[in-house]
């Protein structure tokens, strides 16, 4: 029998563009890990994130950094997104006790992710993005849930000129496009 293993690929083919000193490319490797908590336990969420991962559970609308490439952001009340950005100190491992308040999915092969830096990054997002990105709105650790020329889309700051992009997988090439030409009129 013939050994055929199989092999992730990312939705992108590892994108990678830059046009000056911006850059549009996709986040690969990208985990997601969906958190919702227990009904009745917030407090013991809020102690066990406290206990496990060393912060308090980021306020709506925002995230908080769990190491160099790695947020926990509040996606909607109640329930939280853990995102790791490589495949540096796995995220996964930290959060498997969490389920004593918390339910945790596995959403990596849900998103895609793109990240977006450079002096043309607040300009492109401003084409296709109806919230207000202004650093005094919109801080380093801001994330929002908002549609960018009709498509969903969660926006984290990572830094000043620094965001992350992302988008569920089954729309990773329309989603792309329509972030690349939106960099394209803006250069």
């Amino acid at each position: 029998m013939a050994d055929h293993p199989i092999t992730a690929k990312p939705f992108l083919g590892g994108f990678e563009r830059s046009l000056g000193d911006s850059a549009l490319a996709e986040i690969d490797p990208l985990a997601v890990t969906h958190i919702a908590i227990a009904r009745g336990s917030v407090d013991a969420f809020a102690g066990d994130v406290k206990t496990l991962l060393g912060t308090d559970p980021p306020a709506a609308g925002h995230a908080v950094t769990l190491g160099e490439r790695s947020w926990l952001i509040n996606s909607a009340p109640g329930q939280f997104l853990a995102l790791q950005l490589d495949d540096h100190d796995p995220l996964l491992p930290r959060l498997t006790p969490l389920t004593s308040s918390a339910y945790l999915t596995e959403q990596s092969d849900h998103w895609v992710g793109l990240r977006l830096s450079g002096s043309l990054a607040h300009a492109t997002l401003e084409r296709v993005c109806p919230i207000d990105i202004h650093p005094t709105k919109f801080p380093i650790g801001a994330a929002s849930h908002t549609l960018t020329n009709g498509i969903d889309c969660l926006i984290l700051r990572e830094g000043d000129d620094r965001f992350v992009l992302l988008s569920r997988s089954a729309s990773a090439q329309s989603f792309l496009r329509m972030i690349e030409t939106s960099l394209d009129y803006v250069s």
